[in-house]
């Protein structure tokens, strides 16, 4: 696994723990964003709250910041109940350095050695030609970044959403079981009772 390789799976996890945040805990979500100057509100949906949140996110360390402490914030009331400010850190370092790492250079190279080596076509290799190419790839390289942040974000929201509904579902079925043993059980007391009382009159007749 590489560096970047490594920062990308590091991004994953932590965007599926936000995600859990803007599904769970949406006045904090928007906190958030509104003390990184993004305007937003708890009313928006969560597709417009993570397109606020990715836009901003590449360039804004304010919000890097305040990401990697809201997420070991809410780590922490499931757990232990205290921030690690170790953690915070190490959430920091991860969501600063997927973003700032560089893959232009990559992109680059190969675009050089191609260039190296068909004769005429090597000015692309020139220092200008290489600076168009970097910010090409760099805003390619972004886009990207963005599309899978988002697409991550996404699926974390939609794995809540679905758990809930599943939750709601078995609450009703065990309510709705419960309910049926109280009619069933009902009954059958109702129905001793009828005949008890028919014995009763039967008994008392008869004397």
């Amino acid at each position: 696994m590489d560096e970047f390789q490594k920062y990308n799976k590091a991004n994953q996890k932590l965007m599926t723990k936000m995600g859990n945040i803007v599904a769970n805990d949406t006045s904090s979500f928007v906190s958030m964003l509104d003390n990184a100057g993004i305007d937003a509100s708890v009313y928006n949906a969560p597709e417009v709250l993570i397109e606020k949140y990715v836009e901003e996110l590449p360039d804004n360390d304010q919000l890097k910041v305040m990401s990697a402490y809201l997420i070991e914030n809410q780590e922490a009331s499931n757990f232990s109940g205290k921030v690690d400010n170790n953690e915070v850190y190490e959430n920091f370092n991860n969501i600063y350095n997927y973003w700032d790492y560089d893959l232009s250079d990559k992109f680059s190279n190969v675009v050089g050695a191609i260039a190296g080596g068909v004769g005429a076509l090597a000015t692309l290799g020139s220092t200008l030609a290489q600076g168009k190419q970097r910010k090409k790839y760099a805003a390619m390289d972004t886009a990207v970044k963005m599309q899978e942040t988002k697409a991550e974000l996404l699926k974390s929201v939609l794995a809540n959403k679905q758990a809930k509904i599943e939750k709601e579902k078995a609450e009703s079925e065990a309510k709705a079981k419960k309910t049926k043993y109280w009619i069933i059980g009902g009954s059958v007391i109702g129905g001793l009772a009828i005949i008890g009382a028919i014995i009763y009159f039967v008994r008392k007749k008869s004397k």
